[in-house]
């Protein structure tokens, strides 16, 4: 069974609007959008839910899906260039039957080994850090006791140069907030020792973090918060590599035009730029019975001005953004919307460096998949690869591939 939880309102909201549940029907509209893999539940995998795919140097991408496998579990999969796919590590329920919840992705280092995150798996049911070896060799690196360390690590990792791994926890560290504590950004180093570099407290600092982390050169970490800052409304955050948290943005109060409650992470560009998602806010005709508007996508500049890319309308170009953002070598960005779009089961889209936005592709919920959620990843040669968490020709989801 799953474990009971402070679920997040953009979560419940996806399952309200029937966006979790079956697909929808509609006529084929893609061009450029090609299937690479359908999942069909068991044995294979189901439902990559924010699952971000990673690529190795031959072409094949790794990922993990929220289901199917072994008692519906989940699994840590790979599809190579040709479509064939293996499921690597099949995740077990734990002690109470609670599932693992393997929602985040892995990452992978030089020498083929996988890195990732269960939310709900080890002996608490608080979540852990896993390790999965080019043979098969699954370890766990830490488990999460709910308390000072932190719960529930929804996001991926990052890995720096010298093999430091880097996440965050969206509940624990002080549990006098946030319900269930407010989070911690943690640090597991290459010798296995567990440090929290960070405790937020729902306050101006941000509470709730369920994204992934960016790391600079310099080894600053920035990430995004769904709930606390100055209008309880999330933040954009940086922590220092003295560990000096500093928050760069407080999202504005419900339906405003910046947006609300940022649920994915961020990209940064090379010239120290940041850009992200918001799930709720800037306006447009959404409301799910719990926030409005659609969502936006942002930007931070390196002097810390915030502006809007674009405000999610609810209709043809989508709403209600769970993925962060690819960025290609050209400066372009690339994203999805978990909802709407022509057939409501949501969109690909790209802003250009000009500030142009362009709807790539809508989802219809049938053979080209539904409700996609992960962040996308792009090759050497500008293809772009995602997941969608449902649809596909079983409804269990699917790897899509599109060249822009």
């Amino acid at each position: 069974m799953k474990r009971k939880s402070n679920t997040p309102t953009w979560m419940v909201s996806l399952a309200v609007l029937g966006l979790i549940a079956g697909a929808l029907a509609g006529p084929p509209n893609g061009q450029r959008l090609q299937v690479a893999y359908s999942f069909r539940d068991v044995p294979d995998g189901a439902n990559p839910f924010q699952s971000p795919l990673v690529l190795d140097n031959s072409g094949s991408l790794y990922g993990t899906s929220l289901h199917g496998g072994t008692g519906s579990n989940g699994t840590v999969f790979k599809v190579t260039r040709t479509g064939k796919e293996s499921v690597l590590y099949r995740f077990a329920a734990g002690a109470k039957g609670w599932a693992p919840s393997p929602e985040s992705g892995v990452i992978r280092d030089e020498a083929g080994n996988l890195y990732g995150t269960e939310a709900f798996s080890g002996p608490q049911q608080k979540g852990s850090v896993f390790k999965l070896g080019p043979a098969g060799k699954f370890t766990i690196l830490h488990d999460f006791t709910g308390s000072g360390d932190g719960d529930a690590p929804s996001g991926g990792l990052v890995r720096d140069a010298s093999g430091n791994l880097y996440g965050t926890a969206s509940g624990g560290g002080d549990l006098q907030g946030c319900g269930n504590g407010c989070g911690t950004v943690f640090k597991l180093d290459s010798s296995g020792k567990f440090t929290v570099l960070y405790t937020f407290t729902g306050g101006g600092d941000g509470g709730i973090p369920t994204g992934s982390l960016v790391l600079d050169s310099a080894g600053n970490l920035y990430g995004t918060t769904l709930g606390g800052g100055a209008f309880s409304q999330g933040t954009v955050f940086m922590l220092t590599n003295t560990g000096q948290e500093r928050s760069l943005y407080s999202f504005t109060a419900t339906g405003q035009s910046d947006g609300m409650e940022p649920a994915a992470g961020l990209v940064r560009d090379s010239s120290g730029t940041l850009y992200g998602t918001t799930f709720y806010g800037g306006g447009g005709s959404c409301f799910d019975g719990f926030n409005p508007g659609c969502g936006t996508v942002f930007k931070i500049d390196k002097s810390g001005t915030f502006s809007v890319l674009h405000s999610f309308t609810g209709g043809d170009d989508g709403g209600w953004s769970t993925a962060a953002l690819a960025l290609d070598s050209k400066g372009n960005l690339y994203g999805t919307a978990s909802g709407a779009g022509r057939f409501g089961a949501g969109t690909l889209f790209s802003i250009r460096k000009t500030g142009a936005f362009s709807l790539l592709h809508s989802f219809t919920g049938g053979g080209d998949g539904a409700r996609p959620m992960g962040t996308m990843t792009i090759d050497s040669t500008g293809t772009i690869y995602g997941t969608t968490a449902g649809g596909g020709a079983f409804g269990f989801g699917e790897v899509f591939k599109f060249v822009p």
